[in-house]
Formats: C-alpha cells, structure tokens, sequence
C-alpha cells in the first residue's frame, strides 16, 4: 500500500504519535487509497464489491504442459490445447473457464 500511496502523492492527517510499520496507520493509508479510487474512477463500494468478485483472466498457466508460460503465447502457439482443456476438463475455475473462452472466441 505504501508504495501505491507515495506514487499518488496522497497526504494523509493522521494522530499525533502515530508513526509508519503500526497496524493504525496502516488502516489510515489503506483508507485513504480507498477514497482516492472512488474519486479517481467513479465507482462505489458496491461497485467495487461486485468487480473484486468477478472471475478474471488468467494470464499464466499454473498446471499441465505449459506451466508457467503465458496463456497469450499458448494460445497463439498451440491453440489446440486451449481447446482440448476446454472440452476435456471435469472441473475448471470460474477463472480458467472465462480465460479459455476469451481465447478460444466464445
């Protein structure tokens, strides 16, 4: 958080006494990283809840042949497995179903 709040260039009031590595002011960053989304995108806290439950893509493969390589450089490459993950997988995330959709098109 503190990275992302130094390149923002936010400044933040906080009590007096209360210094850097405490939980506290951790929560203070945090919150204040938190108002600066909101203004900077438009978007409410409901809106922000439904998009952090949202499946994303992946973008790396974590299992198989190609673990570790980059699900764009396989599906350029070999696009053949995309789709023979697709139709032969019993169980697949959320993630990895909507990742292998987005590549194979559909």
């Amino acid at each position: 958080n503190m990275g992302l709040y130094k390149s923002r260039k936010l400044n933040v009031a906080t009590p007096p006494g209360l210094h850097h590595h405490r939980a506290l002011y951790d929560c203070y960053i945090t919150a204040a990283l938190l108002l600066d989304i909101i203004n900077v995108s438009g978007w409410t806290p409901d809106e922000m809840a439904d998009i952090t439950g949202r499946p994303a893509l992946l973008t790396t493969f974590t299992f198989g042949k190609y673990r570790g390589k980059a699900v764009a450089e396989i599906a350029e490459n070999d696009p053949g497995y995309l789709r023979w993950l697709f139709n032969n997988l019993d169980r697949m995330s959320p993630e990895l179903r909507l990742t292998l959709k987005h590549y194979l098109g559909e």
